[in-house]
């Protein structure tokens, strides 16, 4: 733009689309500080085809940098339509009147962004290109003609070595997922509004619980909302905690101890722990027994927080320390080395069988001990508004899962 005074109040990545569509919007001035967000004021425009709308901001999306506009078709200085012919009379340079309110777009599209976003998080073109069903050579082009109308790079490109970010890129990329969020969502909510749930729900989980939680709960739900797209990631309660804090997962089954920070936690199960012995051991008959009778006992833990902190908070609740004899990470390992005579160890989860991996019999025994309950939560980032399918998994987790098992429900019509 010639002679022009424009400056960024703020900034977002926007994306060019059909007139009455969303678009992120940035905010831009002539020089007047009065502009809301939302608008921008030309003084001068060059006739290098730039493209406007005028503005009718009817509703702005949550913060989220999208806007809904109407009235008023998209035009350029001498294009169809009315604003269009009256625009070219105007002559050459000309674009809208100083004071009226019209919004910049930039012509480049959704697709553009998930082939990045895909090169980003494979590695190469040839990987991305399986995962959008594209040719290779599309992704290629897609991509450079991306960086030129953004204006930067944003991948190096190296043979047989793949590509990697720039800084631009990483900083690109951050946007560009959000706004694929973001459109995701619209799609996944305007089809809610119509009783359908859709779109992508990915679900983390603590690695203990997942044989007890993510089948059913999978299973169930997909039974019910088939056009959800499911996903699910395990591991370590500090690897799941991060998870939801980055976005990585939209909701997540963790223990409540230490899965406070930074999460909104809703209690789905509670439990009371127990000991498991080989059932040659002295206790194994008995119908509960005490912490202070096992503190000389060679205890075996599972290594993976919470595990540990509980075995050991419970012995000192009790004036006892745990004489912890091995540490694995491998639950399983812990009941089949149980199993063996070689220790015992204290769980929270009821295994629904009372054998061990290798098959060999284990005894399951009550502490009599006044332990307090260990729960179960669903989270979710406290500083993220959860979608309408993670809150339908949500309501349907809660439903279901202090409840005895029952038979798969049926499809939704």
């Amino acid at each position: 733009m010639r002679g022009s005074s424009l400056r960024y109040v703020c900034s977002s990545w926007p994306l060019v689309t059909p007139a009455r569509s969303f678009v992120p919007v940035p905010t831009v001035t002539d020089g007047d500080d009065r502009v809301k967000p939302g608008e921008a004021r030309f003084s001068r425009c060059s006739s290098s085809g730039l493209q406007w709308f005028r503005t009718s901001v009817v509703q702005d999306l949550g913060g989220s940098g999208l806007r809904w506009f109407g009235g008023g078709a998209r035009t350029s200085a001498g294009s169809a339509g009315p604003r269009g012919r009256q625009a070219g009379r105007r002559g050459r340079g000309s674009g809208p009147r100083r004071g009226e309110r019209d919004t910049v777009t930039a012509d480049f599209s959704l697709r553009q962004l998930e082939y990045f976003v895909a090169v980003a998080s494979t590695g190469s073109m040839s990987a991305a290109a399986v995962q959008c069903h594209a040719s290779q050579t599309g992704i290629s082009t897609a991509i450079a003609d991306l960086e030129r109308r953004l204006g930067v790079q944003l991948l190096v490109r190296r043979r047989a070595k793949g590509v990697f970010l720039t800084e631009a890129g990483t900083r690109v990329l951050d946007h560009a997922q959000a706004v694929l969020a973001r459109a995701e969502d619209l799609r996944a909510g305007a089809r809610a509004e119509q009783g359908q749930l859709a779109g992508r729900l990915t679900i983390g989980c603590y690695a203990t619980l997942s044989p007890f939680l993510v089948p059913p709960m999978v299973d169930g739900f997909t039974r019910l909302h088939p056009a959800v797209d499911l996903q699910f990631v395990d591991g370590s309660q500090e690897e799941i905690r991060q998870a939801l804090l980055e976005g990585a997962c939209d909701l997540a089954f963790l223990y409540e101890t230490g899965a406070e920070a930074g999460l909104s936690c809703t209690t789905v199960r509670s439990s009371h722990p127990y000991v498991i012995l080989a059932p040659g051991h002295p206790m194994a008959g008995r119908e509960s027994v005490s912490l202070a009778e096992l503190a000389d006992e060679p205890l075996i833990v599972y290594a993976s927080f919470p595990a540990q902190a509980n075995a050991e908070r419970w012995m000192q609740s009790v004036g006892a320390k745990p004489n912890i004899r091995y540490r694995t990470s491998s639950i399983e390992a812990v009941r089949s080395l149980v199993a063996r005579g070689l220790g015992y160890s204290m769980l929270v989860q009821r295994w629904p069988t009372e054998t061990s991996f290798e098959g060999l019999p284990l005894a399951s025994v009550p502490i009599s001990d006044p332990l307090e309950e260990i729960r179960v939560v669903i989270a979710h980032a406290a500083s993220v508004t959860p979608t309408h399918r993670a809150r339908a998994f949500a309501r349907y987790a809660r439903e279901n899962l202090a409840a005895p098992p029952q038979d798969p429900p049926s499809p939704e019509t």
